[in-house]
């Protein structure tokens, strides 16, 4: 009996399981909920990633050629010519001048030239002093003409200076007269004409600058132009009255070297 009692209980359980799986309205029941998401971060790598591949180098710019600023060196080896006047003073005789000049020659570098200088000059003087010892009045002229060969050197286009030999032609005439507190008078005239050889020393500033493929400078000048002229055989005559002493009219003829210097004050321009 009892063994029978087992097997119906047992028989019943099998049974009650399925029932008891079931929900009211016989749906199955709902699954257990997911567990829960593991919301520890895993471990930052910190390896860095990996370099992209470096781009490709752009071409490298062509350099810029600079322009060539450095200027050109003058290579000389043209014509070169010029005109100026002159205002100077004559000495011993004092005389105001003025005068003008051409020039026509060649320019062998850019330093160095060479020229002919054809140029002519007047002037005119008086003179009065009065002293201790008396008193002296004196006229004089001079007029000529000039041709000189003129070796010249400029220095960084502004400062030049040149020379040579001229030669001129023409004539000087002057007369002094004197008279002493003791009541002697002389009179002394000066005569020369004809070919008269020289010297010519010539220095100023230029405002010339380069200019054109050829390097020509062409610009004003002004300088100093110092003319010595020699007088072959100039004739001097002097003429002595001693009033006091009762002799008059005595003349002293000579003919000798007379010198002439005619510092100038020019303002020209020249193409070098």
């Amino acid at each position: 009996m009892l063994k029978r009692t087992l097997l119906l209980t047992a028989f019943a359980s099998l049974l009650a399981s399925p029932a008891l799986a079931q929900g009211p309205t016989g749906d199955t029941a709902a699954p257990p909920p997911p567990p829960p998401a593991d919301t520890t971060a895993p471990p930052a790598d910190t390896a860095a990633p990996p370099a992209a591949p470096a781009a490709p180098a752009a071409p490298a710019a062509p350099p810029k050629t600079e322009p060539n600023e450095e200027t050109p060196e003058d290579p000389g080896g043209r014509v070169r010519w010029g005109v100026s006047g002159n205002l100077g003073w004559h000495v011993p005789q004092s005389m105001f001048t003025i005068g003008g000049e051409g020039r026509i020659g060649y320019q062998v570098s850019n330093v160095f030239s060479a020229y002919a200088a054809i140029g002519g000059t007047g002037g005119f003087g008086f003179s009065a002093d009065v002293g201790f010892d008396g008193i002296n009045v004196g006229v004089s002229a001079i007029s000529y003409w000039y041709v000189g060969a003129i070796a010249e050197a400029i220095f960084g286009n502004r400062f030049y200076v040149g020379g040579g030999p001229v030669l001129a032609r023409g004539a000087l005439g002057g007369i002094t007269t004197g008279v002493s507190l003791d009541g002697v008078a002389e009179v002394t005239e000066i005569a020369s004409a004809g070919f008269k050889p020289g010297l010519n020393l010539r220095f100023g500033l230029s405002t010339a600058n380069p200019s054109g493929p050829s390097r020509r400078r062409g610009g004003f000048n002004i300088g100093i132009d110092a003319l010595m002229l020699f007088h072959p055989s100039a004739l001097f005559v002097t003429t002595r009255a001693d009033g006091p002493n009762g002799s008059a009219g005595v003349s002293v003829r000579e003919n000798t070297l007379g010198v002439s210097l005619i510092p100038m004050l020019t303002l020209g321009y020249d193409s070098r």
